[in-house]
């Protein structure tokens, strides 16, 4: 609303008060003609609106001023006293739903987003529906993950196994499948660990994560690098798969996440809050061992640091099924 009363402004030689704005004009330009190129997209994504903002800025502020001198004349107009009457709800109100889309796209809309913020995100929702005696959140429920889903529609497999959000995303490597896991336990492959790295010499590799047997195994190894750095290493029975290189303290704790996801065929490992492998995961096993390597001659036979399992819970799973 500044905007558009700034424009109107700008289009006029010069204001009431005789101050001239036609400065602004130019900038003005500038930033329309940035926005151009973007509207040339079939899609516009949610990183693309920053190309917006130039424009909005340069629109607003010139129009707050406008509306502030009318104000201040000593003969105040009424349609300026509503307008800024006006802009109060209209601020509380932009701003609430511009933080809502951030929130909404953060953690349930991208791609590739922890799963502990969606699952955070969704409990909340439901919890704020039960305290404004709203419907309790809808789910399905069955032994086995379907291949697709309304989006937006969540599904328990088992007893809490696992909790899944269906997702109209394409599928890729950071999107296996039409499904976005919300929470996990060990029973769905979804394993969290503490351990602490010693040093060794490059090129050396020891277990982390290790499935099957000899002749069909699903691996996740570290290998070391020069300058204290590692990789993660997963082979399976779709390939072999290497993370990037990521600087680590020998000797420090760090926490290490482990989704080996099969019914949606992805597997994804972050050391402390960073991603450092996607894969897709294809083994159908479920005998997952921890540092111990009994199935590949080329890795050392055990982690050489402390590796401590942690626990697992499913608290938003028994939000919704208390709430059902």
């Amino acid at each position: 609303m500044l905007g558009v009363g700034a424009f109107f402004a700008a289009a006029r030689r010069k204001s009431r008060r005789g101050s001239t704005i036609q400065a602004l004009c130019v900038p003005t330009l500038g930033a329309v003609a940035c926005v151009i190129p973007t509207l040339m997209f079939g899609g516009i994504g949610n990183r693309y609106m920053a190309d917006f903002l130039p424009l909005l800025l340069i629109g607003a502020a010139l129009g707050l001023q406008l509306l502030l001198a009318r104000l201040t004349a000593p003969t105040m107009q009424s349609w300026a006293r509503v307008c800024a009457l006006a802009l109060i709800p209209l601020t509380l109100f932009m701003f609430w739903t511009n933080v809502s889309l951030a929130l909404n796209y953060q953690r349930i809309e991208v791609a590739n987003v922890d799963p502990a913020l969606t699952a955070g995100f969704l409990e909340f929702q439901s919890k704020l529906d039960n305290r404004l005696g709203l419907p309790p959140t809808p789910f399905h429920q069955g032994e086995q993950l379907p291949r697709s889903g309304s989006p937006g529609e969540l599904f328990i497999v088992g007893d809490c196994e696992a909790v899944y959000r269906a997702t109209d995303l394409p599928t890729s490597k950071l999107a296996a499948a039409r499904w976005s896991p919300v929470e996990r336990t060990n029973a769905a492959g979804h394993f969290r660990v503490r351990l602490s790295f010693r040093r060794r010499a490059p090129g050396t590799r020891v277990p982390i994560f290790v499935s099957g047997t000899r002749d069909a195994s699903s691996v996740l190894s570290v290998k070391y690098l020069a300058d204290g750095e590692l990789n993660l290493v997963y082979s399976g029975p779709d390939g072999r798969a290497e993370g990037q290189p990521v600087p680590v303290e020998f000797d420090r704790d760090y926490t290490l996440d482990v989704s080996a996801d099969r019914p949606i065929n992805l597997l994804a490992v972050r050391l402390d809050d960073q991603v450092t492998l996607d894969s897709f995961y294809f083994y159908p096993g479920q005998d997952f061992r921890f540092g111990l390597n009994d199935v590949t001659p080329t890795l050392a036979r055990t982690f050489p640091g402390r590796i401590e399992s942690l626990p697992l819970g499913a608290p938003f799973c028994r939000e919704l099924r208390a709430r059902a």
